[in-house]
């Protein structure tokens, strides 16, 4: 029995620290692109607001959706207007982004995958802005191309889970330890 009550407190020693939950979250992004469009980001939802040129899946008569972490969004609504040409208009939102985009107001981070031209972050999440991102695609040559980026952001947890802080866990820690010890010694002495 103690031998089991020691190796149960060790174990927990170590495992407890690294059991802590990590809310980093990447948002994988692939749209056709012809023109200059902005992805904006704010708590759960995405949209896109189109500048110039063909709105995103919308070139030469197409309708592709955009994927969002490969799900498939279409974000313009049917009948389209053409292919919503230069109309500096939002889309229909998406709104099940998982994890939300946090509003800790820590910076966004891309990587491109696939671009024919750079994407820019023109707007980082703030108090200042409602914790909005925006990105920016802009497909300045002939015709359209696809892009996929990976977006790295904080995003919220699902639920409230209570942590501790480093600290707290070193308390929890010596506690434990020392009730471990405490418990041991006063077993060997009855």
């Amino acid at each position: 029995m103690k031998k089991n009550s020691l190796v149960f407190c060790l174990a927990i020693l170590l495992v407890f620290p690294f059991s802590l939950p990590c809310f980093g979250a990447v948002l994988n992004v692939r749209a056709l692109i012809d023109g200059r469009s902005q992805l904006k980001i704010q708590g759960n939802n995405v949209w896109w607001h189109h500048i110039e040129h063909a709105a995103p899946g919308r070139h030469s008569g197409a309708d592709e959706p955009t994927y969002l972490n490969s799900i498939a969004w279409w974000p313009w609504p049917d009948p389209a207007p053409e292919d919503y040409s230069s109309c500096n208009c939002d889309s229909l939102t998406y709104t099940h982004l998982s994890p939300a985009l946090a509003t800790d107001g820590i910076a966004i981070q891309k990587s491109e995958i696939t671009a024919r031209n750079p994407v820019s972050i023109i707007q980082q999440p703030s108090g200042a802005n409602s914790y909005t991102a925006i990105i920016e695609f802009n497909d300045y040559q002939g015709g359209s191309a696809w892009y996929e980026i990976n977006i790295t952001y904080s995003g919220v947890a699902p639920a409230s889970i209570p942590t501790m802080n480093e600290w707290g866990i070193i308390i929890f820690s010596l506690l434990l330890a020392g009730s471990a010890i405490w418990m041991i010694r006063r077993r060997q002495v009855s």
